[in-house]
This record gives structure tokens, C-alpha cells and sequence, in this order.
């Protein structure tokens, strides 16, 4: 039980850090493309 809910919580970290990562790409990318 308590691997499963290891497992588990490693995949939510996983998720929010990718989430993480993905948001500063976006805003990196509309930061250097020339925008409107």
C-alpha cells in the first residue's frame, strides 16, 4: 500500500515539474518570437 501511494506521488511531482518546465518554455518562446 504505501509503494503504491509512493508511486503515486511520484508521478503528481513528476507531472507538476514537467507542467513546470513546459509553462517556461511557452513564455520563454512568446518572450523571443516577435509578437504582435
Amino acid at each position: 500500500m504505501l509503494l503504491i501511494v509512493g508511486l503515486i506521488a511520484q508521478r503528481i511531482a513528476l507531472g507538476i515539474l514537467l507542467l513546470f518546465l513546459v509553462s517556461i518554455l511557452i513564455f520563454a518562446g512568446t518572450q523571443i518570437l516577435p509578437g504582435d
